[in-house]
């Protein structure tokens, strides 16, 4: 039997830590979709400290809306951190956390742990949306800090020839072994929806540090090497 526990989903960052049988709980929202877990696992990071990730999602037929929410554990329970909504304009792809190592200001190698949320858009378009966060430890407790991201078709631009766009999202594969893109190119003149007949893209992206008024460090993906391949040749 479904035990459903009607509260309005979590808005804010605020308030006391709950326990982990209270963050996966069905639940009812504002709306009165009953959102029901999806996903929910715990990665180690810092100090052997625990992050906790939830993903629910509605009950509604068409646009179904996921909810991730971020906890660190504490003491007492489990800190929410963040939530990220799609409010029934996509999907979440299951939550990718992956360590990572890059320079950062001083020269230094840099160790990350980082989390990636995929939102699909809803639609023929496949177009990607990316919630990435930096978890650090500060202060004694776990923070999210978001990272910047810049998609690879918007870098692209300079290099597309007249009468050729990018109608699509890119797709991304992201792990501590590299950031990996892939996109396809239109001519407009002549391709349908179905066929992007301008080829494909590929390449990678590098996580560069940006200089900010926070004594901690912020960081942003761009793209960095990239190449252009016909629409059947092989990597």
């Amino acid at each position: 039997m479904l035990v459903l526990l009607f509260l309005l989903p979590v808005t804010t960052y605020a308030g006391q830590p709950v326990s982990k049988s209270a963050a996966v709980i069905s639940y009812t929202g504002d709306g009165g979709d009953v959102y029901e877990l999806r996903w929910a696992f715990t990665e180690q990071v810092w100090n052997q400290q625990e992050i906790f990730i939830t993903v629910h999602v509605s009950d509604r037929k068409y646009g179904p809306d996921h909810i991730a929410r971020i906890y660190a554990r504490e003491a007492d329970g489990y800190r929410l951190l963040e939530e990220v909504s799609t409010q029934g304009n996509g999907y979440l792809l299951r939550p990718n956390f992956f360590p990572y190592e890059t320079r950062g200001l001083a020269g230094r190698r840099d160790r990350l742990f980082l989390l990636q949320l995929t939102e699909k858009i809803y639609g023929t378009g496949s177009f990607t949306q990316e919630h990435i966060y930096r978890i650090g430890s500060e202060g004694g407790g776990l923070t999210l800090q978001p990272v910047d991201y810049v998609p690879a078709p918007e870098s692209y631009r300079p290099y597309l020839a007249v009468g050729e766009a990018v109608w699509k999202g890119e797709n991304n594969r992201f792990s501590g072994d590299g950031l990996d893109f892939e996109f396809f190119i239109w001519r407009e003149r002549h391709d349908g929806n179905c066929c992007p007949s301008g080829g494909r893209v590929k390449g990678h992206y590098k996580i560069v540090p940006v200089a900010g008024r926070e004594a901690v460090p912020a960081y942003r993906i761009e793209m960095d090497t990239f190449e252009r391949l016909a629409y059947e040749q092989p990597d």
